[in-house]
């Protein structure tokens, strides 16, 4: 069996490959099904508090000076907030995490640890 070195070789494996693009955006906007229901954002969103529902709806803002306020924020709501808000914000947070320490922002990355 050889390595597939051609373009046109790795693309009959593309080709062959099971179809991913169902758990995404189709290009017409139209959403498709979550893999995960359990995990889709509404469903981690419905039990925050306002407090913490503002200040995660800030993490996916744009600009990284807004981030750093938010993380600084969510720090400040953990420290002073009850057991149970924080636990309720828990898989949120988690979600969120995953793209802030991706964030092409250092001090955004930085914060978020």
């Amino acid at each position: 069996m050889s390595c597939p070195s051609s373009s046109g070789r790795s693309a009959e494996l593309l080709q062959n490959a099971t179809n991913v693009d169902q758990y995404f955006t189709a290009g017409s906007g139209k959403t498709q099904p979550v893999l995960f229901p359990s995990l889709a954002s509404a469903n981690m969103d419905q039990d925050l508090t306002p407090e913490f529902s503002v200040c995660f709806k800030k993490f996916t803002k744009k600009d990284p000076v807004t981030k750093i306020k938010a993380l600084q924020e969510f720090k400040e709501l953990v420290k002073t907030g009850s057991v149970d808000d924080v636990e309720a914000a828990l898989p949120s947070w988690a979600n969120h995490y995953q793209a802030l320490t991706f964030d092409c922002d250092h001090r955004v990355r930085e914060a978020a640890q």
